[in-house]
Parts: C-alpha cells; structure tokens; sequence
C-alpha cells in the first residue's frame, strides 16, 4: 500500500509492506537525506533575505570534525535557472556526498545537472560500488522559475 502524506505543504510518499514500512538498503535514503537536507552555511554564504543559517542540529555534536549533514542547494532557491547556478548545485551535491567515498560506501560517485524543464533541476546520481553502480535521479521544482533567464 502506498500513501502520500503531505506536511507543511510539501508531499512525501511512504511504502507499506506486510503492515510495515517497506524500506531500501539504506543507500537511497543515504542520498535523499544528503542532498535535500539542508545543511548549515556559514555567515558569508547566507543570502541577506534569509536570517537563518539553517543545518541540523545533530552537526553541533558531530562525531567527527567537520561532519556535516546535508546540502546547502537550499542557498541557490532564490538564484536565476542559468548555468553559474546548474554548476554550483553540482558541486554541492557532490560536496554532500563526499561522505559515501570517504567512508568506503562508494569507489566514486558522479554527479549530473541539468535543467530538464523551465523551473526543474535534474539530478542524477551514479554511485559505483564493488558489485556494481546504483543510479538515483531527482527532479527539483526550481522556486526562482520567475526569474529564469536562459
């Protein structure tokens, strides 16, 4: 059984199976969490409209130096759908999940961007692994689809 559950006007869908969540091998929920996420930015990085850094805060008392949780794509909802903008939420996805190669879950991990829509970011994962290469891909609704110039 499937529901869509909607909070604070954004939309998540839970698996049933067998009257329990049904669930993945922890990698795709690995990368959900990493990308979508925010992660806190520092004061330089903060937009003057925003007030708050964000972050979770779990990354206050992290286990290792520097651990950080998440990305900080949030930081560019408000920037143009351009190039500058498709290449710096490339880079952050692939600084969110540096984790995954630095703990040994992944040989590498690659990274794609585009602007698959007026106002859609696509992004798509490529995680190569011993056994093989898992593939996530996302479509983002840009909220700066307004001020698109491409």
């Amino acid at each position: 059984m499937d529901m869509l559950l909607t909070f604070d006007g954004k939309k998540f869908d839970l698996n049933i199976y067998k009257n329990d969540f049904k669930t993945d091998d922890g990698l795709e929920t690995a990368v959900i969490i990493s990308l979508f996420t925010d992660a806190r930015c520092t004061l330089d990085e903060l937009p003057k409209e925003e007030k708050s850094r964000r972050g979770w805060w779990g990354d206050s008392y992290p286990e290792v130096d520097g651990d950080i949780t998440g990305s900080k794509l949030w930081l560019l909802a408000r920037e143009k759908q351009n190039e500058e903008t498709r290449k710096k939420a490339k880079e952050w996805c692939e600084e969110s999940l540096q984790w995954m190669i630095d703990e040994k879950l992944a040989q590498s991990i690659t990274v794609e961007t585009e602007w698959v829509d007026d106002g859609f970011l696509g992004i798509k994962v490529t995680i190569q692994r011993p056994k093989g290469k898992l593939v996530f891909k996302y479509k983002i609704n840009w909220n700066a689809q307004t001020n698109s110039d491409q």
